[in-house]
């Protein structure tokens, strides 16, 4: 089994010669089964290459991981499955904490402004947490649009 570790969200190839649906499995902080990122991975597969799924499941990794340790909206931790509302929270403060980046709201939109010590991956990040929120919605594991 090759596992590639990206903090404590990871995952696992299948063995050759084990037959399973999922050629890759997403593990969490437990070691568990992580089905959202695993199926956002095969459904990134028959969309776009699987060197662009890859990539966008790893960006993803580091941000579970953050919004199971940091993440705060009201109090409590926001979860992957949240509504709207927690998520955008979420995702904006890790943009700020995590990416270095500014976020100001105009007119009913929030602008992401790279700054100097912004990394270059943070189109990657929105790119990736649009296109998860889209799969999950089309495989109907996330209820809201």
């Amino acid at each position: 089994m090759t596992a590639i570790e990206s903090n404590n969200y990871y995952y696992v190839y299948c063995p050759k010669g084990i037959e399973s649906r999922y050629e890759l499995l997403v593990l969490d902080h437990e070691d568990m089964p992580f089905l959202p990122l695993t199926d956002f991975y095969h459904d990134c597969k028959g969309r776009i290459s699987n060197s662009s799924a890859l990539s966008y499941l790893q960006t993803l990794l580091p941000f579970f991981k953050w919004l199971n340790q940091y993440s705060n909206y009201q109090g409590s931790r926001v979860q992957w499955s949240d509504p709207p509302e927690a998520i955008r929270v979420a995702i904006e403060d890790y943009l700020m904490n995590e990416m270095s980046c500014k976020v100001k709201e105009k007119d009913m939109f929030r602008f992401v402004n790279l700054t100097q010590k912004s990394p270059n991956t943070v189109n990657r990040f929105l790119s990736s947490v649009k296109s998860f929120y889209k799969s999950m919605i089309n495989l109907r594991q996330y209820p809201f649009l």
